[in-house]
């Protein structure tokens, strides 16, 4: 008897539980709307549960689509990304079973994902080729495609404001709110989502001029943002937590520290069904900010660590990784753990040589750090003099030097971010311009490297691009310190992705390596032939091959021959020592 209400119990857990499986396609879609950006565990559960219940080739790669989106939204990128081209292979398969409508539908929804899978990435110049894909599916579906021609839009803003075309990016949104804002029924979400990235661009352009209108800009887009997002009932705490997160950056900006560190403590009060880690990361970056502000710093070191942690599992930009060392680097100085700040003023500055450009505000932060790290180099020295005026002297010395070094640096980088402006404007006309020529071929021609490996970039420009690095080569344009991937697009005529790949192909090494191995070769076989050589400083023979410092030289030197530019040039004097005496 007493076993009757366990087997009842099993009989209605699994009666409810096979009921539950027969709900109807409709059900499970709905499931997958009330999940949407609220939990992706159970958005990608509910998709699969539409594909099993799916009743047409349509529905089933509906569901697909939003299995997709929700691995994309976990920042799974590249599966994500696969998934869609899955998705474009079956629409193909399936395209004579499918209505032009659904056709359409699915192929532009895979097609947007996969330029945010790209961007995310970094693929910006794929993300481009994948838009201009969208564009021609909207040329050929005009019946069904103007809803769609906002994101393709939106998606192009995007990509400018990777490539830090903010201008660019406020000039495109603008243009495509005012019409959405008039439209009877405006989709919020469109809405909202076009109004953060301009507060974004806004505030990207005031740190570059400082000019208090680009700030005022910002407050009003954030506010806008706000408007239309906080009544998407789905979206609500995610909405106050973003928004608090951005009334305290500006709070940063306007140097309101303490106001700032209480939108940034009530953002991170705010608990939401799915952890946001990218908004969790800025927070922890901001308040490490606004408490060394207040001169809070073992607080603000703690929560710089806590970003760091955070970033290792879930990477962000270059920028903002760049900007969190430089915070841990000012806290550190400031609070005399010297070895600790130079660390991260080091690792500030290899983040910036990682991007495009260098920003003159990082190398304004960072000009101290240098210092402390060469005063720290020096203590012994300075613990023998005690003579104040020699100390004043050294002292004045360093800030001279690094105040030229400043200005000599500001030349060079605005020279260099005008160069990659103008690279990123050829961008788009590069890619249409492949494009072309690879239809005109009909068919790209897939060249291979040694082991037989194919790449698909059309044989002419792989010839083309290594007839160009065989020259280069000669003219030993790689001891320029200006040598790099947007000078060699310039000379060849061709664009940095083609040329990565190329060298990546058929050299097995990166640009980097590719570069480092060139100038290495080079300097030993030099100091072995030419004594003079040898007689210089390692700053100077660093310089002479492209290099901005002896630290880096002889990193990169040990590294590949296995020992240092100064022993290596002592084996070489002794080996000389020993040919005379022989003679």
């Amino acid at each position: 008897m007493k076993s009757i209400p366990l087997l009842l119990f099993l009989f209605f857990l699994i009666f409810g539980y096979s009921q539950e499986n027969e709900k109807p396609y409709s059900h499970w879609l709905k499931k997958v709307q009330e999940f949407n950006r609220v939990n992706n565990d159970s958005m990608i559960f509910y998709s699969q549960k539409m594909q099993v219940s799916a009743s047409s080739p349509c529905e089933h790669i509906y569901g697909s689509i939003f299995e997709a989106n929700a691995t994309y939204f976990k920042r799974k990128c590249d599966s994500s990304k696969k998934m869609c081209l899955e998705i474009l292979r079956k629409l193909e398969q399936e395209a004579l079973s499918l209505s032009d409508s659904c056709f359409f539908s699915l192929k532009a929804h895979t097609l947007g994902r996969i330029v945010y899978a790209e961007k995310c990435q970094g693929n910006y110049s794929k993300a481009l080729e994948y838009i201009s894909k969208s564009k021609k599916l909207i040329n050929q579906y005009p019946l069904y495609s103007k809803k769609y021609e906002f994101h393709l839009t939106y998606q192009s803003a995007l990509i400018h404001f990777e490539l830090e075309q903010y201008e660019r990016t406020i000039g495109i949104l603008k243009k495509e709110t005012y019409p959405l804002e008039g439209s009877t029924t405006p989709n919020r979400f469109n809405l909202a989502s076009m109004h953060m990235t301009l507060g974004n661009s806004y505030l990207k352009s005031y740190e570059r001029s400082l000019r208090s209108n680009y700030l005022d800009s910002a407050k009003t887009s954030y506010g806008e943002y706000y408007r239309w997002a906080e009544p998407i009932k789905s979206q609500t705490k995610h909405t106050q937590k973003l928004y608090a997160i951005k009334k305290g950056v500006i709070a940063l900006y306007e140097k309101r520290h303490d106001s700032a560190l209480l939108y940034l403590q009530k953002a991170k009060d705010i608990r939401l069904a799915e952890q946001k880690h990218f908004t969790n990361q800025e927070i922890d970056i901001y308040m490490s900010e606004a408490l060394y502000h207040l001169n809070q710093l073992d607080s603000s070191i703690y929560y710089g660590n806590q970003f760091l942690k955070k970033h290792e599992s879930f990477p962000r930009n270059n920028d903002l990784l760049q900007k969190g060392h430089t915070i841990l680097a000012k806290a550190y100085d400031k609070s005399k753990q010297f070895d600790k700040a130079s660390k991260h003023s080091f690792l500030a500055l290899e983040e910036a040589n990682k991007m495009d450009t260098l920003k003159v505000n990082g190398i304004e932060k960072l000009n101290l750090l240098n210092l402390k790290k060469i005063q720290s180099k020096n203590q012994l020295l300075l613990n023998k003099k005690t003579n104040k005026w020699f100390i004043y002297k050294i002292g004045l010395s360093c800030l001279i030097f690094f105040l030229l070094a400043f200005l000599f640096h500001s030349y060079r980088l605005r020279k260099r971010i005008k160069k990659k402006y103008q690279m990123v404007e050829d961008l788009n006309t590069t890619i249409k311009e492949d494009m072309i020529a690879s239809k005109e071929n009909n068919v790209l021609s897939p060249t291979k490297n040694s082991d037989g490996i194919k790449i698909d970039i059309n044989e002419d420009i792989v010839n083309k691009i290594l007839s160009g690095l065989n020259q280069l080569e000669k003219e030993k344009a790689f001891l320029s310190i200006d040598f790099n991937l947007q000078y060699i697009a310039q000379k060849l005529n061709s664009n940095t992705s083609y040329i990565s790949k190329v060298i990546n192909h058929h050299t097995g090494k990166s640009f980097k390596q590719y570069t480092n191995n060139l100038r290495i070769e080079y300097i030993t076989k030099e100091l072995k032939r030419n004594p003079e050589l040898k007689k210089l400083s390692l700053n100077a023979i660093a310089k002479d091959i492209g290099y901005s410092n002896a630290s880096s030289f002889s990193k990169i030197f040990k590294k590949n021959t296995g020992t240092n530019p100064s022993d290596f040039i002592k084996s070489l004097n002794q080996e000389e020592k020993r040919d005379l005496i022989h003679k």
